[in-house]
């Protein structure tokens, strides 16, 4: 009894790790990204955040809004993919919004852009069409 009782809370663990990683809000958050082992945005190994209350700073995606900060990655070599897993407005609330993705320094080289919307964002590759890994972003917020 315990051995089966032992098995099926090993399957639910399992379960459980092969669902996408959910965002979590934290006071001051803004954008969260999300880097994963697999292909599918699965198997998640880490993330990074761009924030309204400290660097890096959100920009704001509105008219005479302000402009986002550009910032480091710091996605691990290993990564197969990335998405925006939430954005949120000042109050919170989960809004849209995305980042551009650089796979250069300081937002340099190529860019593609990672959105969310309607609560989901779109599983990118980790690499650009370079072969190089996303290593820079500048994210934002529509706060209408």
């Amino acid at each position: 009894m315990q051995i089966s009782n032992f098995f099926a809370l090993l399957a639910a663990g399992a379960m459980h790790l092969a669902q996408p990683a959910a965002a979590s809000y934290e006071a001051g958050k803004a954008v969260q990204v999300n880097f994963y082992s697999n292909s599918g945005c699965s198997a998640y190994t880490s993330e990074t955040a761009a924030w309204w209350t400290r660097s890096p700073r959100a920009g704001e995606y509105v008219n005479g809004g302000s402009a986002p900060e550009c910032f480091s990655l710091n996605m691990p070599g290993s990564s197969q993919s990335i998405n925006v897993a939430n954005v949120w407005k000042g109050s919170g609330a989960q809004s849209s919004g995305g980042c551009d993705l650089y796979d250069g320094y300081n937002c340099g080289g190529t860019r593609r852009t990672a959105g969310f919307s309607g609560g989901s964002g779109s599983c990118l590759p980790a690499r650009s069409s370079n072969g190089l890994l996303w290593k820079s972003a500048r994210c934002g917020v529509a706060l209408n």
